[in-house]
C-alpha cells in the first residue's frame, strides 16, 4: 500500500505539485511503510521529502528529514550507499544556506562512503556537489578539478541528470571567472540537449541565457532570452493557479456531498422516530 501511494505522490510531483507530493509522502506512505515494519523504505521517502523543501529554499526542514532518513539507515543498514547520497545532498543545502563547515563534513562523511561505489553510481554527483562548495569557498582550481572528474565519470556511465549538473557547475565556475563566452556555450549545450527535466530548472536556464547574453552586451539576445522567460513564467503562473482553483473546487465539491450527505442522515433520523412514536402510539 505505501508503495501504491509513494507512486501516487510521484504523478503529484511529475505535474509540479510538489505540495501534494511531500503531504503524500508524509501523510500516507511513510506511516503505511512504517506500519509494515519497513524501515529502509521509510528512510528513503524520508530523504524523498527533504529534496522538495531543499529546492524551495526550507533547509531546515530539507536538513532535519535527510538526518532523520540517514538516522534509520545507520541503525538498519549502515553501509547502505544511499547513505552517501543523503550526505552529498545534506552537503548541498549547506552550501545553499552559507554553512561551509558543515557542508564540508557532510562531503567527508559521503567520500568515506563512496569508497564502495565501484560502479560509480553516486560519484558524479558527489564531484558534482563537492565542486559546488570548492566554487563557494572561492577555490577556483580545486572547484574544476571536481567538476572536470565528475563529467568524466558522469559521461562513462550517461547519467544525464549528473551531467546536467555538473555542467551548470561547470557554467557557474566559469561565471565566476568572467568567461562568459564560454558560459554561453555550456547554457546553450543545456538548452539544446534537453537535459531539462523540470520546469525549475528551464525557468533558471532561460534566465541565465538572459543574463549571460547581457554581459556579453548582445542586448537584443538578451530581450529574445528574456521574453521567453518572461512567458514561461506566466504560464506555469498560470498552471499553479488551476492547480489551485482544482484543489478548492474539489473542496467545495466534498464539503457540498458532506452537507448532502448529513441531511439524508437527519431526514433518516427523523423518519425513525416518527415511526418509533407511531409504534408507541399504537
Amino acid at each position: 500500500a505505501s508503495r501504491s501511494w509513494a507512486n501516487i505522490a510521484n504523478i503529484a510531483q511529475r505535474g509540479s505539485n510538489e505540495k501534494a507530493y511531500v503531504d503524500i509522502l508524509l501523510q500516507k506512505a511513510i506511516p503505511l511503510a512504517a506500519k509494515g515494519n519497513d524501515s529502509i523504505r521509510v528512510a528513503v521517502y524520508f530523504m524523498n521529502v527533504a529534496l522538495p523543501f531543499m529546492d524551495f529554499k526550507d533547509y531546515d526542514k530539507a536538513i532535519y528529514y535527510f538526518a532523520k532518513s540517514d538516522g534509520i539507515f545507520k541503525r538498519h543498514n549502515a553501509g547502505d550507499l544511499r547513505r552517501a547520497d543523503i550526505y552529498i545532498n545534506m552537503a548541498k543545502t549547506y552550501i545553499l544556506s552559507g554553512h561551509l563547515p558543515q557542508a564540508k563534513e557532510s562531503l567527508a562523511a559521503a567520500q568515506t562512503l563512496l569508497q564502495h561505489d565501484t560502479a560509480a553510481v553516486y560519484s558524479p554527483g558527489f564531484y558534482g556537489i563537492k565542486g559546488m562548495y570548492h566554487l563557494h569557498a572561492k577555490e577556483w582550481e580545486l572547484a574544476e578539478k571536481s567538476v572536470d572528474t565528475g563529467l568524466a565519470l558522469a559521461r562513462k556511465s550517461g547519467n544525464r541528470p549528473d551531467v546536467k549538473q555538473l555542467l551548470y557547475q561547470q557554467a557557474l565556475l566559469f561565471n565566476q571567472q568572467n568567461d562568459f563566452k564560454s558560459v554561453l556555450k555550456i547554457l546553450q549545450q543545456l538548452y539544446q540537449g534537453a537535459y531539462l527535466t523540470t520546469d525549475t530548472d528551464k525557468k533558471q536556464l532561460l534566465h541565465d541565457l538572459a543574463a549571460t547574453e547581457a554581459n556579453l552586451g548582445n542586448m537584443q539576445g538578451a530581450y529574445n532570452w528574456l521574453l521567453q522567460y518572461s512567458a514561461f513564467s506566466d504560464s506555469l503562473n498560470e498552471q499553479k493557479m488551476r492547480v489551485e482553483i482544482a484543489g478548492l473546487e474539489a473542496k467545495y465539491n466534498l464539503s457540498k456531498k458532506e452537507h448532502q450527505l448529513l441531511i439524508v442522515k437527519n431526514n433518516a433520523k427523523r423518519q425513525r422516530l416518527i415511526a418509533a412514536g407511531s409504534i408507541i402510539g399504537l
